[in-house]
């Protein structure tokens, strides 16, 4: 079983006894929801060495939570009291770890600009300042320290087909070639086609191709005018020059034919 995640907890302690109150709030909240948290409220005591529990807090810990107010953000800037103290070995380690996101601003009160230390600024903090947003505010914290976004990343998916790279030379004289089925397009060629979806549907064959409705072959652009507007392709070992409609014209001609109702050759 892996260990919870372990946060520290940094704030000024002379904000006011109702500020720490709530800080403490916010530790027991974590707690409670599979958070180590190190708070000097339950680690310190008299005799306690209260620098080497912030060094070694600040070091040990997975993540550090600042809690950040205009009192802190002075405090901070100007290396005073203990929050300064804390803040000098905080902007050491980002100094030398400047692409952690180890440690995580929350604004309790003021502006961003006003309660963000200047080495801060650029970090993404959580408002915490709307005390009636207070647990959608700490879902943002367990989501990060649990690893667990509230939006995953989807998988890449493969590259879409647009055009085809194969190129196969074609002829009427038995040789094998690759067109598309819905507009007689050759492999290679940009889709023209008059689907619905638009792309082409290649098969592969051999002797006289053609289209029963217009006469095309394959290359030739669709101007059948069935109602899908696509080629209705045949395969025969017949001489070209053998195949014809019944209204006489040959394949490769332009539909002019009456026979039918749509206007469209009836080739075999």
């Amino acid at each position: 079983m892996s260990r919870p995640p372990v946060c520290f907890i940094s704030y000024s302690r002379d904000d006011s006894p109702t500020h720490n109150d709530w800080v403490r709030k916010l530790g027991e909240s974590l707690q409670h929801n599979g958070v180590r948290v190190i708070l000097d409220q339950w680690e310190l005591g008299p005799g306690v060495d209260k620098n080497r529990f912030m060094e070694k807090s600040v070091r040990e810990a997975d993540y550090v939570i600042l809690v950040c107010t205009p009192k802190y953000a002075d405090k901070a800037n100007e290396r005073r009291g203990g929050t300064g103290y804390e803040n000098t070995i905080i902007s050491g380690e980002l100094y030398y770890q400047n692409s952690t996101s180890k440690f995580v601003p929350i604004i309790r009160s003021g502006s961003y600009e006003l309660s963000l230390p200047s080495y801060l600024k650029s970090r993404i903090a959580v408002d915490f300042r709307d005390n009636s947003r207070f647990n959608a505010s700490l879902e943002e914290l367990l989501r990060k320290f649990h690893d667990a976004p509230r939006y995953a990343q989807p998988p890449i998916g493969p590259k879409p087909n647009y055009t085809s790279n194969v190129r196969i030379e074609s002829t009427q004289e038995g040789h094998e070639i690759k067109y598309c089925q819905g507009c007689g397009a050759l492999a290679g060629s940009r889709s023209q086609c008059h689907t619905f979806s638009g792309a082409h549907d290649f098969t592969i064959g051999s002797g006289t191709i053609y289209c029963r409705n217009c006469g095309a072959i394959p290359g030739k652009p669709s101007t059948c005018h069935t109602f899908s507007n696509d080629h209705n392709f045949a395969t025969s070992k017949k001489d070209p020059d053998k195949i014809h409609c019944s209204c006489g014209l040959g394949i490769g001609k332009s539909t002019s034919c009456n026979l039918t109702f749509s206007g469209d050759h009836n080739f075999r």
